[in-house]
């Protein structure tokens, strides 16, 4: 089983993801974007975000799960594609479509404290932008639930959920 972890900036995404590769005895595989813009200290260009989308495309297809197993997957191309649409403008072109990418697709509600962040650009209009998470996941026909409150909360309804529709 594939599953992502997204929504906007610090809406809770990699501690969720490493609770739900935990509590699913699941395989995390890291944000790959993070590191990347850590050795550019926060500059990039429409062209990074291709070329990180395209990375991430390809680390999902390297670490696909084998039987019954789980990978969880922190934040992934969606988030890119939704910024490059926010900064530039632009559509991102997706080596995939998300509904066949992922099992099940988990939104984090940015209800959470901003934590500011040298890689983080947009505390005030979270909320809308969450919205257009919403809207893309429906447009894809994803599996996908919102979660929201506290850590504890958040990973309470995805492992209901998980238990639920396995």
């Amino acid at each position: 089983m594939r599953i992502l972890i997204t929504g906007p900036e610090c809406s809770g995404k990699t501690t969720l993801a490493k609770d739900v590769s935990k509590g699913l005895a699941g395989r995390y595989i890291p944000e790959i974007a993070r590191p990347y813009l850590t050795l550019t200290e926060g500059k990039y260009s429409f062209a990074d975000l291709e070329y990180l989308a395209q990375q991430q495309y390809a680390i999902e297809q390297l670490n696909t799960p084998f039987h019954n197993s789980v990978m969880v997957y922190d934040t992934g191309a969606l988030v890119l594609k939704i910024w490059a649409a926010e900064v530039f403008g632009r559509t991102l072109e997706q080596p995939s479509d998300l509904a066949s990418r992922y099992d099940l697709v988990i939104l984090c509600q940015p209800e959470i404290p901003w934590e500011p962040d040298v890689l983080r650009e947009n505390p005030s209009d979270r909320s809308r932008l969450a919205e257009l998470y919403e809207q893309e996941l429906e447009q894809n026909h994803s599996l996908w639930i919102s979660v929201n409150g506290p850590a504890e909360a958040r990973l309470a309804q995805v492992m209901w959920f998980y238990q639920e529709n396995k």
